[in-house]
């Protein structure tokens, strides 16, 4: 189970840029989650299905995007800025 969220911390990033195309490729289908018991389950349904519908493409961002960026910049090497020592 703790892999699990820790996979989730690592993509969640993604699932933040993400979550907004999601909910209105979601909202566009007219897809609605009607239950005879408004209020805060209602949203929380809805929310679980931007999540699950949100998942899947922060993880292949993470692989596509992110991770091979990240590689790139660690086999960087910034030029250093010369040292100078002051006589004291």
């Amino acid at each position: 189970m703790t892999r699990a969220f820790s996979y989730v911390g690592t993509v969640s990033y993604g699932m933040y840029l993400w979550h907004w195309l999601a909910y209105e490729v979601i909202a566009s289908t007219g897809v609605r989650v009607h239950l005879p018991i408004p209020g805060l389950l209602d949203w929380a349904l809805g929310t679980a299905l931007v999540a699950i519908a949100t998942l899947p493409l922060a993880i292949v961002s993470w692989h596509i995007v992110e991770k091979p960026a990240i590689r790139w910049a660690r086999g960087r090497r910034l030029p250093q800025p010369p040292v100078v020592a002051a006589a004291a």
